[in-house]
């Protein structure tokens, strides 16, 4: 009776909490408050009886969304769920009742979509602690690399989530996950040496699987209509049923007419999600690839590396990356990476400008919530831009200063990444200038930064992210490129 009456009592705080601690400011004051009554402890071990025996999922949601919230807003939280031994719960524990799951074959059924859940929120929460307790809190994040190593490998497959949206937020989870990690590779390297190879070859593959189908919006469009076929989408997400699904385009190319039956597509929900969520993922990849690559900033000032300290992550090659890994990720990834975001940028209605108010004197409309969207679409989109363009710039001068690379491969390299700097940055600029209205600078060496002018003046404070690319491209020609 009284473990009946414990579980009554621990499931009520679970749900109450998960709803109650993002609208309190000082979420840490419920931790303090439960670990004095000794009821912290009670939680974590009836979640991790309740993980052992697979049973209660929403008890099990419930709880793991209240640790969330609670350590991601103060690290005192996150110590005393550490203390009172949250990491065992979510590696063996979790690892049990997740394999358990497998066994039974429910993979299709509501219970499944739970425990999917499930291992995302432990996901977030192993990550939100490292990034919390810091190196504390290291020895079981490599713990729960060691248990899941194989799960985490098969959430780096963008073939395994492109068609459908829960595989895409497991995969974008592992990669917040790894990106935390990835901050402390040394202590990573050396007591996991062969799970940290396979993850950080899968992250390298991912980004180029990703450029690949960012690249192709057609793949985009073939996704999304694949999980409205396969019923993982509603039905108002799926083609209009009161008229024709397609329309006729006419080609400028001969007068000749063609069915294009995707307009619908990308006007879903579905479609907007899948391109955020693999902007997400690729923008993680990256900034984890960054911990492995050469600081583009010393590379800068003396130009001094040491190269076997970073072994290349991309090959010296020009082949453009395929979804499936057919070919292997090269350098042609990252300048694929600059171009495709740059297009995003272009496709975005918020990036053109539009026609001026009759009346000069009439007070511009208030931001909507659509131009709010588009503000942070495009700050996420430069955003991955910077950490592309780093990578990129870091990778290509790794091999610029290895002796033992051919001398001719040297200089293609140059001329190549020239042409690729050169198109990157006025295609940039223009960007820029449309959206502030104004004329895009002509006749300018493109690999300079924007004269005291139209970026530097207009703008005070922290440098901007635009202002920062242009300056590394700068920065890089003048130390490399000449």
């Amino acid at each position: 009776m009284s473990m009946y009456v414990s579980r009554i009592i621990t499931t009520t705080l679970g749900l109450l909490m998960a709803e109650m601690v993002p609208c309190v400011s000082e979420s840490a004051q419920w931790i303090s408050t439960l670990k004095q009554h000794s009821l912290l402890m009670l939680m974590i071990r009836s979640l991790d009886e309740h993980l052992k025996m697979g049973t209660d999922e929403e008890f099990v949601e419930a709880i793991l969304s209240f640790f969330l919230a609670a350590s991601a807003a103060n690290s005192g939280a996150a110590k005393a769920l550490l203390v009172n031994g949250i990491a065992q719960a979510m590696s063996a524990s979790l690892c049990k009742a997740l394999d358990v799951m497998l066994c039974a074959g429910v993979q299709q059924s509501r219970q499944a979509s739970e425990w999917g859940r499930i291992w995302q929120l432990a996901l977030k929460l192993s990550a939100t602690l490292l990034s919390t307790l810091g190196h504390a809190y290291v020895q079981f994040a490599l713990d729960f690399v060691s248990v899941y190593d194989g799960r985490l490998l098969k959430a780096l497959d963008v073939l395994h989530c492109v068609h459908d949206l829960g595989s895409l937020s497991e995969t974008r989870a592992v990669c917040h996950f790894i990106f935390q990690l990835s901050r402390y590779k040394s202590q990573w390297q050396f007591a996991l040496p062969a799970q940290h190879r396979d993850l950080l070859r899968a992250v390298v593959q991912l980004s180029g699987s990703c450029v690949a189908v960012l690249s192709k919006r057609a793949t985009l469009k073939r996704a999304v209509k694949t999980m409205y076929a396969s019923g993982l989408l509603p039905p108002e997400q799926g083609p209009p049923g009161d008229k024709k699904a397609s329309k006729v385009v006419i080609m400028a190319t001969g007068g000749m007419e063609c069915e294009d039956d995707d307009a619908w597509v990308t006007t879903t929900a579905a479609y907007q999600e899948l391109l955020n969520g693999l902007l997400s993922i690729l923008t993680l990849c990256l900034a984890t690839l960054k911990h492995y690559s050469p600081c583009l900033e010393d590379l800068l000032m003396d130009g001094k590396v040491d190269l076997a300290e970073y072994p290349p992550l991309y090959a010296l090659s020009l082949i453009p990356p395929s979804v499936d890994y057919t070919t292997p990720s090269s350098l042609a990834t990252l300048t694929l990476c600059l171009s495709t975001g740059l297009a995003i940028i272009k496709m975005d209605p918020g990036s053109k400008v539009g026609t001026p108010s009759k009346s000069p004197i009439k007070s511009p409309p208030p931001a909507s919530s659509r131009d709010l969207a588009s503000v942070q679409k495009r700050a996420e989109v430069l955003c991955l831009l910077e950490h592309a363009i780093i990578v990129l710039l870091s990778q290509a001068t790794r091999y610029l200063v290895d002796p033992s690379v051919d001398p001719h491969a040297k200089q293609i390299l140059k001329k190549e990444l020239a042409n690729e700097l050169e198109h990157f940055c006025q295609e940039l600029i223009l960007s820029l200038t449309r959206k502030a209205g104004v004329p895009s600078p002509g006749g300018s060496n493109i690999l300079k930064t924007p004269s005291a002018g139209s970026l530097h003046e207009s703008r005070s404070g922290a440098l901007l992210a635009e202002q920062r690319i242009f300056k590394l491209a700068e920065l890089f020609a003048k130390q490399f490129l000449k």
